[in-house]
């Protein structure tokens, strides 16, 4: 039971326990929204939506109620297959929050999350768009359906298949710090050379110091003899 109750003992400042707690409270509050968002995305039917606009709100078949139908078409109605992210976005959320990261610390790798989400529901509408149903989730929801389309139209499915990867390079390269000098090192095996020259030019520079130390030394020893 001690492991589940935390009890301060007196030593404890007021401070910390309270930081403790909101940490709790924040970390709890977002895994109870990500368990949702599981539930309400999982039971998704795109029915739901109709009946909603057609006041039918006693027809909602998604496990969330109003609500989770309301979110699933959010998320699965504007992003596809993509929209199930939401629910690790929420999941990361409240690890942050139990750890007592701030959001703003972390505010690079979000933005670099949000967009690669984007630019999958892209990529889901330019690869398998004509072999789904209009309906699938695969089809990159609204934002594949138009913007998707438009970019196929404009570029043809091969370039705008490499126009979106060449936005997801960058993306990774903003936020993620990805090193394409470093990756293109190791496929044609360059890294290892530049390090072997660095450690041989560090002996050398080693050696350097060494035989100027032992000049000083003899240097110092024929004054004293003399």
């Amino acid at each position: 039971m001690g492991m589940l109750f935390y009890r301060p003992s007196k030593d404890t400042s007021e401070t910390f326990v309270h930081d403790r707690t909101i940490r709790e409270i924040k970390g709890s509050l977002y895994t109870l929204l990500a368990l949702f968002l599981l539930v309400a995305l999982t039971s998704y039917i795109p029915r739901d939506t109709f009946n909603i606009l057609n006041g039918r709100i006693d027809h909602i078949n998604n496990m969330g109620g109003i609500v989770g139908a309301v979110l699933s078409e959010l998320f699965l109605g504007t992003l596809g297959i993509m929209g199930y992210s939401s629910i690790l976005l929420a999941g990361w959320f409240s690890l942050l929050a139990f750890r007592g990261e701030p959001f703003k610390s972390h505010w690079l790798s979000m933005l670099g999350f949000i967009i690669s989400t984007f630019l999958g529901s892209l990529g889901c509408r330019l690869i398998w768009g004509v072999k789904v149903a209009e309906v699938s989730l695969l089809q990159g929801g609204l934002i594949g359906r138009y913007v998707g389309s438009a970019l196929e139209g404009l570029f043809n499915t091969t370039g705008a298949l490499i126009l979106v990867v060449g936005a997801f390079i960058i993306t990774l390269i903003f936020t993620a710090h990805l090193s394409m000098l470093g990756f293109t090192r190791r496929i044609f095996g360059e890294e290892e050379e530049v390090e072997k020259r660095g450690r041989e030019e560090e002996e050398k520079h080693k050696e350097k110091e060494e035989k100027e130390r032992e000049e000083d030394v003899e240097k110092s020893g024929k004054c004293i003899v003399i």
